[in-house]
């Protein structure tokens, strides 16, 4: 981390050191910096895939975990759609949906599991129109 975003980690992490929100209890701010040089330029999208929050799946990727955990007929179905989507959309992308990854000093105050999501999570699947939308 560069000295300056250090700075300010700590300034934040001073400022913040006596606050609290409350969601599923009491829980303290916690710092997450995000390094450019390895991470890339910060989007929400790439920080919910860095911290599993995101899981992206190429079609046969998903296709295959649907197929060991569903039954055939649900497995038919995302196989149909899954090729109705690639032949209508320019692009397909297949995210599972689950809660991010938490730091360790939230995890033992937050009451959901990651199991509650399986292995796929919520599946989201985005594309784009050939008219772009």
């Amino acid at each position: 981390m560069k000295p300056q975003t250090e700075q300010i980690v700590t300034t934040l992490e001073e400022l913040t050191k006596d606050e609290y929100y409350s969601l599923v209890g009491d829980a303290p701010y916690i710092i997450i910096p995000w390094e450019v040089e390895d991470k890339g330029p910060f989007s929400v999208e790439r920080f919910l895939v860095d911290n599993t929050g995101l899981m992206p799946f190429a079609p046969e990727e998903f296709l295959s975990q649907i197929r060991a955990t569903q039954s055939q007929a649900v497995s038919d179905h995302y196989q149909n759609l899954i090729a109705l989507l690639q032949a209508n959309l320019s692009e397909l992308t297949i995210y599972g949906y689950r809660l991010p990854t938490l730091p360790e000093e939230l995890e033992e105050g937050f009451p959901l599991q990651q199991s509650v999501f399986g292995s796929l999570g919520i599946p989201m699947l985005i594309g784009s129109s050939t008219a772009g939308e």
